[in-house]
C-alpha cells in the first residue's frame, strides 16, 4: 500500500515539474527507484521511508528551483500520503542552509504546530528556522501569534525587526 501511494506521489510530482535537464530527471528517477526498492523490501522503517522520500523531493525541487511545485503539489501529495511530519522533520537543514527561504502560511502553520507538539529540541530547531526565513513573504500576524504562544522569543524579535522594518 505504501509503495502504491509513493508511486502515485512521484508520478504526480514528475508530471508537475516543468523544466530541468534530462540528466536531473534521470538522476531523480534513479534515486526514486532505489528509494522504492528499499521501502518495498521492508529494509527501511516506514518513518525513515517517509523522511527519505520527503528529503529526495525537497532536494530535487530546491535543486531545480521549483519551490512553487514543492509548496503546492508535492506538499499536498505528502500530506495525503500521511507524510507531513516526515516532511517537516527533514525541512530544517534546507532552511538553515537557506535553500528554502520562505514558507507559505499553511505550511508554516503545520511546521510550527508539528514542532510545537513534539517540544524540546524541536522547539529550538523551529526557532532557529524562523530566524533564517525571509518572513516578509509570510503572514506576519500568524507568525507573531505563533511565536508568542510558543514563547519563541528570539524568533519573535526576528519577526518584529525584519518584518516590521
Amino acid at each position: 500500500v505504501m509503495k502504491k501511494t509513493i508511486d502515485g506521489l512521484l508520478r504526480e510530482f514528475c508530471a508537475s515539474v516543468v523544466g530541468g535537464t534530462q540528466a536531473a530527471r534521470d538522476s531523480f528517477q534513479n534515486d526514486v527507484q532505489i528509494l522504492l526498492s528499499k521501502g518495498a523490501n521492508g529494509r527501511t522503517p516506514v518513518s525513515n521511508f517517509g523522511q527519505d522520500t520527503s528529503k529526495l523531493l525537497i532536494e530535487f525541487c530546491t535543486s531545480l528551483d521549483v519551490k512553487d511545485v514543492l509548496f503546492a503539489s508535492v506538499y499536498q501529495a505528502l500530506l495525503k500520503a500521511g507524510m507531513q511530519l516526515s516532511f517537516f522533520e527533514v525541512l530544517p537543514p534546507f532552511i538553515e542552509a537557506r535553500r528554502i527561504e520562505w514558507l507559505p502560511a499553511d505550511l508554516m502553520q503545520g511546521f510550527v504546530s508539528s514542532f510545537s507538539e513534539l517540544g524540546g529540541q524541536h522547539l529550538r530547531t523551529l526557532e532557529r528556522c524562523i530566524t533564517k526565513l525571509h518572513i516578509t513573504r509570510m503572514d506576519l500576524h500568524q507568525l507573531i501569534t505563533l511565536c508568542q504562544e510558543r514563547q519563541l522569543f528570539d524568533a519573535l524579535v526576528h519577526v518584529y525587526t525584519t518584518g516590521m522594518g
